[in-house]
């Protein structure tokens, strides 16, 4: 409260709803590794095997030609019978490429985890049986997740996997968060926005571009989540499942948006928006009061802003029904005026007054409804701010109030 009050009154101390303590990223972990193996190297422990290809080295390259095979995998299937040379050139250059880095790789590994030749026998053996060559981003790499417990290897490689896994999953959670956040800005946009077929297109461009990205964030998190399951079990890890949890299709979903069947008022959350990683499981950490102190400051703010929107509104219902009456007596008095000094008692006077008079009847029906729909409201809005005062907001009374407020941004 003390952080958020400051911050309201003097914009330049320190934003409470900023996230401090960082997600764990593959860069990060990546540059803490190199910094282990300086100190190795310093004391003498030094274990690579390679001058340019240490293990973590090893590792983290396996990954990235993963992520390489899982982008190629996206391409080919993009790829229809009567795509055109270019891009059929282009995508088997990429192939090229991608082969030429993995037997590159793969002479590295084998210095690392030496029985890898016996899987790669046996892959040799299945691939002659096949009527078409394997391709290339279906190509077994033989990561420590891959092998478990096939042949022996050095579980040191397994403990490289398992941090850098863990950042992976982390960081393709966070993109998948932020991208579901900008597709659903891009929908809104467009619904309210745009107008016209060329303006439509380049909307749906820049969704489909979007929906892109979600797509690869989730192939990613499901990639490490796999790899996680795997080294677990290697490595005896517990824990960790209770915040990584199977991403399935249906938990891809914005955060306003609950599953199939909820209503409007009870609404459930997808988990990718409430998992605080594997960090924030111990309570002592500072992953869990971080995200703890953001999510209370936006509790906070969600709060005050129902009751600056009830005062409007409440101020808002007041007018409505004082313009109301305002115009009925308007309409009367223009009805009176025609008759007595415009027209006077001629058909067409009798006409202009019965139509005032119709206009000041349904001006006071109006109002007459409104007063009787609009008749609960204060209870509701005492009995939301009692319940936002003890700190306990129930959300029946919210729900149950916006309908007769007229506004469904209160219900959000």
């Amino acid at each position: 409260m003390t952080e958020v009050e400051a911050w309201e009154n003097d914009p330049s101390q320190p934003n409470p709803y900023d996230v401090r303590v960082a997600v764990p990223t593959q860069a990060a972990v990546r540059r803490t590794m190199a910094e282990a193996e300086a100190r190795d190297l310093a004391t003498g422990q030094d274990v690579a095997l390679d001058v340019n290809v240490t293990p973590s080295v090893l590792i983290a390259t396996g990954l990235d030609l993963e992520a390489e095979q899982r982008s190629i995998k996206v391409e080919t299937s993009k790829l229809w019978l009567h795509a055109q040379d270019r891009q059929k050139t282009r995508l088997q250059l990429r192939n090229n490429a991608l082969s030429r880095k993995i037997v590159v790789w793969t002479q590295r590994q084998q210095l690392y985890i030496p029985a890898v030749v016996v899987l790669r026998r046996m892959d040799a053996q299945t691939e002659q049986n096949r009527t078409s060559p394997v391709p290339v981003h279906e190509y077994p790499l033989w990561l420590p997740s891959q092998i478990k417990s096939q042949v022996p290897f050095d579980k040191r490689l397994a403990d490289i996997e398992w941090d850098l896994r863990l950042a992976q999953g982390e960081e393709s959670l966070d993109g998948l968060r932020r991208n579901l956040q900008i597709r659903s800005h891009l929908f809104k946009f467009k619904d309210r926005f745009v107008r016209g077929q060329h303006a439509n297109t380049r909307a749906r461009n820049a969704i489909a571009t979007v929906q892109a990205r979600v797509d690869a964030c989730a192939e990613d998190y499901r990639a490490a989540h796999t790899a996680l399951v795997a080294l677990g079990t290697v490595l005896d890890k517990v824990g960790w499942q209770h915040q990584l949890l199977p991403l399935l299709a249906a938990d891809i979903r914005e955060i306003s948006e609950g599953e199939d069947g909820d209503s409007e008022g009870r609404r459930r959350m997808s988990w990718i928006w409430k998992t605080m990683g594997v960090a924030g499981i111990n309570e002592n950490d500072d992953n869990f009061r971080d995200a703890l102190r953001v999510e209370w400051c936006k509790s906070r703010a969600r709060a005050m802003r129902f009751t600056e929107e009830v005062t409007l509104l409440s101020e808002e219902m007041d007018r409505v029904l004082r313009f109301l009456k305002w115009q009925q007596e308007w309409w009367m008095a223009k009805a009176e005026y025609w008759v007595t000094h415009a027209v006077g008692q001629t058909t067409r006077g009798e006409g202009l007054r019965a139509y005032a008079e119709r206009q000041a009847a349904l001006r006071g029906a109006l109002a007459s409804h409104f007063t009787t729909m609009w008749r609960p409201v204060p209870g509701y809005i005492q009995e939301a701010n009692r319940c936002i005062a003890a700190g306990t907001v129930v959300a029946s009374s919210i729900a149950v109030a916006a309908p007769a407020m007229g506004s469904s941004s209160i219900t959000e």
